[in-house]
């Protein structure tokens, strides 16, 4: 048992997880009378160990002998039905429950003498692994009344380990037990597996210049090393931005212009200038100056929200900002001096002597997310940057080359971006924000302008390989790049293998903002499989520490701690979190100095190269952009409508491609807040409300003014449009409609009818003639004063009463009067779910016992993802638009969607909230036409108590796939003659050439899928009117509701009380 604790613990320390199970033979011969009978009775026994709460090794050891204890009365419980209870993934390529195994082999071994013949027992290998790891120990008697050591071996799979791992395994292994059997009660968390010069090689592994000694330029600033450029190059092309070049002299002129201007506000060192500017020649330039003065930047991206730009402001204080004319105004409401940058009249005298920075002094502060929903503002002195600058690294930037500058200067890949091209005499090529954000025109702005170097994150690197490949109306040059350096997100090994045959030097570079830059960097070859983040760069210390800050052994994934030149002085007014991040380091040269706990989990090579395995937080990266998740669910659930929110990064399943990390998304998933969300907010209710009494007012004006009073309760079919043309829906479909809704209003046996919505007339006219009352409401009063005077006209025109109220006002309406009320095409209108319950309390209330509530043209939120793609894929504009153009229309189109659409499931929860509901029939519409309103709306009839309930659960149900088309139902029906019968999961074939699209655009990134905009219909698909005309023939009446999964129907076939009529 101390053995398989020991192995428990060391499992857990080398990165097996809290919970560690380790599997072993056990003999099963709990019965006397097998010990001298041959057989195999051995059983297999699983040892479940929690290492869970930093527990000391006595209180493992105990978990482990009270479980082993149990599990040895239970040896004969074969292992064969564990599996079976818990039923884990199986797979061919490792054995189900546990991976690695222990065998303690105690039998006395017995003693074979035969004369004249030495025995010697031999292990004999396999060859084959039967688990990942095998650990095999030999318990031998004592000799000489000595305890003898324990011969071992270790079998492992070749294909998860080498020869050198499991030596140092073993060597772990036992310095873990020499450590227990000495102090059983050490905590698990800080139990050493490295002997003492092993612990000293990892601390020096690829540090060997590590926070030593500067490894650039000591006592530099960025603005004496940009002078010092200007002075060997004056004349040498600096900056391009929009076709404009600027010499070094040019900008150092431009940039000292500015910097006087700033010293005549009184800003120099210490203070903070807030830069509100887009990405172009003013911006670097402002950056300059600002660094000129002494002052730090504060960069600030306009795309930015109002409030993020307030917290930023309030939280660096800024004693000023630059920006241009017109971003002025998004700074007016905060009281600092606003120096333009176009303005015309900038120009200053030196009449104001600059304040020149000192090394450690700040030089710019930028904010990254926070996990509590504020962000934090990261301080970087001028010492950290130009140690990275001026260090030798995998690549530095030389004089006449092109650079591009790309990133937000709220990104601070644009720090090295800028000064790794202006410290070095390279030309600077700014790119508009216009051009970024499309690829194509980003390749031909870096052809046109002979870019050598860019900096990318991978994503974007990938799009802008995939613009290259497009065919052009006109052949494009081919990028002559001389190095393409990948940061701000892991790199896929495809995308490195794509640029296989390019020729370019390619560069990995990690780093977080808070280490200035970059702290590794390395050099990446095509082929080569995992991309690593790499070595340190010069003047760098990098550990990869467990939980108790100890160095973790090659392979073992830790946490990663940045140490050296490159560390920035912490988060500005966060001293808490700056204490938690910023940690004192305790390892050689680097100790008394300060470390970065990056929160990234990774894992040395035997390479000496780091390499990435994911975070240690929730943090991701997305486009490079730095993302805490916790934020975004701070402000979700700072929404009072919301109860929970649950933020993640997603990655669609798509097709392998270079570009995987491209299509890395945010989804978040919230829980609504019951209480709120049944809540009415009456203020916004009415704002919609009167946007859609004036739609309806305008609409039925025009046909009433028309002097078409007769036709308003007949063919009134004005402003039913059609989603796909906009044209108007033909008429013949329109009274197909109708026709549908009045056989199943009439279904009803209305007699005292209520209709809230009566619009136009178009119900009224059909169902008056045969009822004894007809009331009808509508919000527009000019509506029901002409429909008034139209139904008057008719001989059954006393009959009807209309009133104009609100659909939730019961004014003037009788209670427990009617036996049929209708909302018909209508509730899509309602301001919110509280308000359609209101109204459906009104309406129970105002139903006799046993009355029907009927709800006509229900939108199906279900499938409104599919219905706007089968839109977006009609419009003809979208014939030749990309994947991704078109899954991003669709998103906009589902975002922009204003009307009311429920689930299915919404009305069979419904009796939760109002108990007079008795039974809730969901149905398909029931018409011939195929168009929208047959496809994406159904009907719903909610019926008030005391109702008979008929079960559809207890009906006999069979799968489609037992038919799979109409002629072999029919036969079965027609042969069986059954009285009842459910079918199951039947596909729409309205909407499954949509769902088949949508499917697609979700899991394709291949415009060649897309040629065909409207699917085939596969022949296994059915068409509604299509099951009714078949229970026609056959004598049997039919109902068609929704099957759980979208695009998919079931099928409910009654046998009808007398036959058909013979044709």
């Amino acid at each position: 048992m101390m053995l398989q604790a020991g192995l428990a613990v060391l499992l857990r320390k080398l990165g097996a997880g809290d919970d560690v199970t380790i599997g072993g033979p056990i003999a099963g011969r709990t019965d006397q009378a097998l010990t001298n009978l041959i057989g195999f009775f051995v059983n297999s026994w699983v040892l479940r160990v929690d290492t869970s709460g930093n527990p000391t090794f006595a209180d493992v050891l105990q978990q482990v002998r009270a479980k082993a204890l149990a599990a040895y009365e239970n040896q004969d419980a074969p292992f064969e039905r564990l599996v079976e209870v818990l039923n884990p993934r199986r797979s061919t390529a490792y054995h189900p429950l546990f991976q690695v195994a222990f065998a303690l082999q105690n039998n006395p071994v017995p003693a074979v003498e035969l004369p004249g013949i030495e025995i010697e027992f031999l292990t004999v290998s396999t060859g084959a692994a039967k688990f990942d790891l095998f650990i095999n120990l030999v318990d031998l008697p004592p000799a000489a009344g000595k305890p003898q050591a324990m011969p071992a071996s270790i079998e492992y799979a070749a294909d998860l380990f080498n020869r050198d791992t499991i030596e140092r395994f073993a060597g772990y292994y036992l310095r873990l037990l020499h450590t227990v059997t000495t102090d059983p009660y050490r905590r698990i968390e800080v139990i050493d597996v490295l002997d003492p010069a092993e612990c000293v090689q990892m601390l020096t592994r690829s540090n060997t210049t590590a926070a030593t000694g500067p490894a650039g330029l000591a006592g530099a600033t960025v603005p004496g090393l940009f002078a010092e450029q200007v002075a060997r190059s004056p004349s040498a092309p600096a900056l391009t931005f929009l076709g404009t070049t600027l010499t070094y002299r040019e900008l150092d002129q431009a940039a000292d212009q500015l910097a006087w201007r700033l010293a005549g506000h009184g800003i120099g060192r210490g203070d903070v200038v807030a830069l509100l500017l887009q990405r172009s020649a003013e911006a670097v330039i402002a950056v300059a100056a600002v660094l000129k003065t002494g002052a730090a930047y504060l960069p600030i991206d306009p795309a930015l929200p109002d409030a993020r730009i307030t917290l930023m402001i309030d939280d660096a204080m800024p004693v000023a900002a630059l920006t241009t004319t017109g971003l002025r105004p998004r700074l007016s409401g905060h009281q600092l001096p606003l120096i333009a940058v176009d303005d015309p009249t900038l120009r200053c005298s030196p009449s104001y002597p600059l304040d020149h920075p000192r090394p450690d002094d700040i030089a710019y502060i930028i904010y990254t997310s926070g996990t509590t929903g504020t962000p934090k503002g990261v301080a970087i002195s001028h010492h950290n940057i130009t140690q990275l600058l001026t260090a030798p690294t995998a690549f530095t930037p030389a004089a006449g080359q092109t650079l591009t500058h790309c990133h937000s200067y709220g990104f601070d890949v644009s720090v090295w971006e800028i000064w790794s091209a202006l410290l070095h005499g390279a030309r600077l090529l700014v790119v508009p924000e216009t051009i970024t954000g499309s690829p194509t025109e980003l390749h031909r702005l870096l052809t046109t302008e002979h870019v050598n170097v860019v900096i990318q994150t991978p994503s974007a690197f990938s799009a802008l390989l995939r613009a290259a490949e497009v065919p052009q109306h006109q052949p494009s040059p081919r990028l002559q790049l001389d190095a393409v350096i990948f940061g701000g997100e892991a790199c896929p090994p495809a995308l490195v293998d794509r640029c296989r045959t390019t020729g370019q030097l390619l560069i990995n570079q990690y780093g977080p903002s808070e280490t200035t830059m970059y702290v590794a960097h390395a050099s990446l070859r095509p082929g080569a499989g995992v991309v690593p983040i790499g070595s340190p760069v010069p003047g760098a210390a990098l550990f990869v520490l467990d939980a108790g800050l100890r160095p973790v052994p090659v392979g073992v994934a830790g946490e990663l701690y940045v140490a050296g030149a490159g560390v920035g002085y912490g988060y500005v007014r966060r001293g808490g979190l700056t204490a938690s991040r910023f940690v004192a380091c305790p390892f050689g040269a680097a100790a008394g100095t300060r470390m970065y706990r990056t929160g990234d989990v990774v894992r040395w090579g035997a390479d000496g190269q780091l390499q990435f395995l994911g975070r240690a937080d929730e943090q991701v990266k997305i486009r490079g952009y730095r993302i805490e998740p916790a934020e975004i669910e701070a402000v979700l659930t700072g929404h009072p409508r919301v109860a929970q929110a649950v933020v993640v990064a997603h990655t669609p399943a798509l097709e392998p491609t270079a570009d995987d990390a491209a299509e890395k998304q945010l989804l978040a998933y919230v829980v609504l807040d019951r209480e709120t969300t049944l809540t009415r907010d009456e203020q916004r209710e009415s704002q919609l409300i009167e946007q859609w009494r004036g739609v309806y007012d305008n609409l039925h004006s025009a046909f009433f003014d028309a002097g078409m009073l007769p036709a308003a309760l007949s063919d009134n079919f004005a402003g039913w449009n059609s989603s796909y043309t906009e044209a108007p829906i033909p008429p013949d479909e329109m009274r197909d409609w109708r026709s549908a809704t009045v056989r199943r209003i009439t279904g009803l046996d209305p007699k005292r009818v209520l209709e809230i919505g009566v619009g136009s007339g178009l119900l009224l006219g059909q169902l008056a003639p045969q009822c004894l009352e007809y009331w009808g409401t509508d919000i527009c009063e000019s509506t029901i004063k002409a429909l008034g005077v139209a139904a008057a006209g008719q001989p059954w025109g006393d009959r009807v009463r209309l009133h104009a109220q609100p659909a939730d006002s019961a004014k003037g309406l009788p209670h427990s009067h009617f036996d049929v009320v209708i909302l018909n095409s209508v509730i899509q209108y309602f301001p919110s779910v509280a308000y359609l319950l209101d109204v459906l309390t009104t309406a129970l209330q105002l139903l006799t016992p046993g009355g029907a509530l009927f709800i006509g043209d229900v939108r199906n939120l279900s499938l409104l993802q599919a219905f706007i793609t089968g839109v977006v894929c009609a419009d003809t504009t979208s014939t030749h638009a990309s994947p991704a153009a078109l899954r991003e229309r669709i998103r906009h189109e589902i975002l922009a969607e204003q009307e009311l659409l429920l689930a299915p499931e919404f009305f069979a929860a419904v009796p939760q909230h109002l108990s007079d509901i008795a039974a809730v029939d969901i149905q398909l519409k029931h018409m011939t036409a195929v168009n929208e309103l047959s496809n994406y709306r159904y009907d719903v009839i909610l019926r008030k108590a005391p109702t008979p309930i008929h079960c559809l659960a207890e009906l006999p149900t069979q799968p489609w796939q037992h038919y799979q088309s109409l002629d072999k139902l029919a036969h079965y029906l027609h042969t069986q003659q059954p009285d009842q019968l459910r079918i199951t999961g039947i596909p729409h074939g309205g909407i499954w050439p949509d769902i088949t699209m949508a499917h697609t655009l979700t899991h394709t990134h291949d415009p060649t899928a897309l040629h065909q905009r409207r699917p085939t219909i596969p022949t296994t698909t059915v068409l509604p009117h299509q099951c009714h005309q078949l229970a026609q023939h056959l004598g049997y009446t039919t109902t068609l509701t929704y099957s759980p999964t979208p695009g998919l129907i079931d099928l409910i076939y009654t046998r009808t009380p007398t036959p058909p009529t013979p044709r």
